[in-house]
This record gives structure tokens, C-alpha cells and sequence, in this order.
């Protein structure tokens, strides 16, 4: 099942419309959650046979990002994200209440990598490691924004 965002459904006098879930920010990083019919679905970046539920909530967005520095280690491509003040209160919340679950990272409504959450982040700085074309998405994205060093 391939689908980049399921689209919810709603029936007004006979016609189905098809609306598909907005995005305010080019770059998000968003919560995947336990799946329900309101939320957007999308399939794992790693499995076509698994599907994803990414929560409506924005843990942060590009407006958050002051510096994202892309780079490699031995195993895969990794960027590293550094964020403000108002995103890493917000970061710490969820990563101290959500260990042992994954976050999101979208681009431009597609979903590009679900990392798991290893321990609470209580610094500025999220590294991810990311496939290589998802990479280059984001890396474009924010490169237009001149936060790409």
C-alpha cells in the first residue's frame, strides 16, 4: 500500500470530498503515534509493509531551526539540527515523556525518516540519520533558507 498521506473523508450532501492533512512548515518534526482514522498515515520509510500515524501536534518546524549541519559517520549520512530556546523546551517534553517511541521528521508533507527516541534530548542539537534522498529533500529545503552551514 503506497500512499504519501491518507486523506480523510467526509460526506456532505452526497459528495465526498477528499481532504488531504495540511502543513504549515516546509520541515516539521511531528510524534509517531498509535494509529487512528483522523490522523495522516504514510508508509515507513524503511517497510512497505508498515504503515505510519504522525500526530497532528508540530514538536518544531523551520521556523525553529538556527543551524542544520549535514555530515556522515562510518554507517550512514546523519544532519545535524540545531534548534531555539522555544523548540528545545518543547523537544525535552516530548523526548523525556515519548523514550522508546519514534519522531517524525516531514518535508514538505512527506514523511522522510521516523528515528526512534533514545533518551531524553536536553540540549539545542537532534542528530538524525536519514536516507539518502530524504537527506537531500530536507537539505534543499533548508538550504533555501540559508540555515544549511
Amino acid at each position: 500500500m503506497k500512499t504519501s498521506g491518507k486523506a480523510l473523508e467526509f460526506a456532505t450532501l452526497g459528495v465526498i470530498l477528499m481532504v488531504t492533512p495540511a502543513f504549515a512548515s516546509d520541515v516539521e518534526f511531528r510524534l509517531i503515534t498509535k494509529c487512528s482514522p483522523e490522523l495522516a498515515h504514510y508508509p515507513s520509510p524503511y517497510s512497505d509493509k508498515e504503515i505510519l500515524c504522525v500526530s497532528s501536534d508540530v514538536i518544531m518546524s523551520d521556523a525553529n531551526i538556527v543551524k542544520v549541519k549535514p555530515g556522515h559517520t562510518n554507517y550512514s549520512s546523519v544532519v545535524e539540527f540545531e534548534f531555539d530556546d522555544a523548540a528545545q523546551r518543547k523537544v525535552e517534553k516530548v523526548t523525556r515523556e515519548h523514550v522508546g517511541g519514534q519522531i517524525a521528521l516531514m518535508s514538505k508533507g512527506k514523511l522522510v525518516t521516523a528515528a526512534m527516541i533514545s533518551s531524553t534530548i536536553t540540549g539545542r542539537i537532534l542528530e538524525l540519520n536519514l536516507p539518502d534522498e530524504g537527506r537531500q529533500s530536507v537539505l534543499d529545503v533548508l538550504q533555501d533558507r540559508k540555515l544549511v552551514k
